[in-house]
């Protein structure tokens, strides 16, 4: 198995909370505009070829899954499985943090990490752990920090 698939495996049936955390906000983080959707990780949009529920857009360089606002759960991306936090790579640090694009989206930020179910925060750390370990799923992530840190205000993270 890869170390996108092994990582997809241990967050496949975890959530943030114990509960449908989808009720507290009526699944926000699954409704956005046209074109608004969840950075896909390398090799990850293979998975959605042949998918009639979503569809993979290119944008800024990477490549963004938007969905219809319903999609059969195992199939979620990473970033979907992991929301409403985000792996931080910046030189030798790794960190998985509330995603600050998930705060205007998610109640659950307004909380902190503590407000996550232990399970949920188990299966992120090891799934990380997991992707880090592939010199490519580190270099997309330090990438990523990297364009967080240098602002909203890319086109790619306009809400």
């Amino acid at each position: 198995m890869s170390a996108l698939e092994d990582a997809l495996q241990i967050m496949r049936d975890v959530t943030p909370l114990k509960t449908d955390c989808g009720v507290l906000c009526g699944c926000a983080c699954c409704h956005g505009e046209q074109d608004d959707g969840m950075i896909l990780l390398p090799h990850e949009s293979a998975r959605y070829r042949e998918a009639d529920w979503c569809r993979v857009i290119r944008r800024d360089g990477m490549d963004v899954l938007v969905c219809c606002g319903s999609c059969p759960r195992d199939m979620r991306p990473f970033s979907c499985m992991l929301f409403p936090l985000r792996i931080s790579v910046k030189d030798s640090s790794v960190r998985i943090i509330m995603d600050p694009l998930a705060v205007p989206v998610c109640p659950l930020t307004d909380h902190g990490l503590r407000a996550l179910d232990s399970a949920f925060l188990s299966a992120a750390k090891r799934s990380t752990g997991i992707l880090l370990k592939d010199p490519e799923y580190l270099s997309f992530f330090r990438e990523q920090t990297k364009r967080m840190e240098t602002g909203l205000d890319s086109p790619l993270f306009t809400l």
